[in-house]
């Protein structure tokens, strides 16, 4: 990375996430050795809780995204496919298919509950249920 970061600002930190790196694949930078992101137009954004202090988004022209997790001593940045600002549904298809996914089988967890007992609310919690099981599956099997 040092030989195509000569100068560590965020432009060229853009630059070369965008460039050289594949979507999702982040690199760490040391906050000693930066300015802070919103003094370049990054703006304040939510994205999966991984421990992070905050998270902040620099649209591109394309619609994708660099997206960067602000954590105590440093801070990890990728590049998305697509904005969830600008595209959600787009962003949940091509840059976190596990969230699509467990929306997918909360919602038909939800749907075969209330066909079968015809009760809103039971068939609205055994669907949350099952999407944030799903969801908490998929994060202890891939981050563990």
């Amino acid at each position: 990375m040092e030989r195509h970061l000569k100068h560590y600002n965020w432009y060229n930190i853009i630059y070369y996430v965008r460039h050289y790196l594949e979507p999702h694949t982040s690199i760490t930078i040391s906050k000693n050795i930066i300015a802070h992101l919103l003094n370049v137009r990054f703006k304040k954004t939510i994205g999966e809780p991984l421990g992070q202090i905050a998270d902040y988004e620099y649209v591109l022209s394309d619609r994708s995204r660099v997206h960067v997790r602000e954590y105590e001593n440093t801070y990890e940045v990728h590049w998305d496919i697509l904005s969830p600002t600008i595209d959600p549904i787009g962003h949940l298809i091509y840059d976190a298919p596990h969230v699509l996914l467990s929306i997918l089988l909360g919602m038909i967890e939800g749907l075969r509950e209330y066909f079968h007992s015809k009760n809103y609310m039971k068939a609205m919690a055994k669907g949350t249920k099952m999407a944030l099981s799903s969801y908490l599956t998929f994060r202890a099997t891939t981050f563990s």
